[in-house]
């Protein structure tokens, strides 16, 4: 994973684990990461994204219940198509 090659560069490589204060440390990286390092893959810090993004998400509850047909729906593997499995879910065949 991407983040996990960050922390290693960026975080372990020059954080003392043996550090009383550790996780106040990590608390704050936490913070930095996510709400001001730039993210090379979206140009931007991760809750800049959030907010360029919010208006045009909808959270969950904000959605009408839908009815699904894994008949009608496409899938990645096998043929392309969702079928029903005996568990009551769908397989891609």
């Amino acid at each position: 994973m991407r983040a996990q090659r960050t922390e290693l560069d960026e975080l372990y490589a020059t954080f003392d684990l043996e550090d009383s204060e550790l996780r106040d440390r990590l608390g704050e990286w936490q913070h930095y990461y996510n709400w001001e390092r730039v993210h090379g893959a979206i140009g931007m810090a991760p809750i800049d994204r959030f907010f360029a993004l919010k208006d045009k998400t909808p959270f969950w509850d904000w959605m009408e219940p839908l009815s699904w047909d894994g008949d009608k729906e496409t899938c990645a593997g096998g043929r392309g198509y969702w079928h029903r499995s005996t568990a009551g879910g769908g397989i891609c065949e």
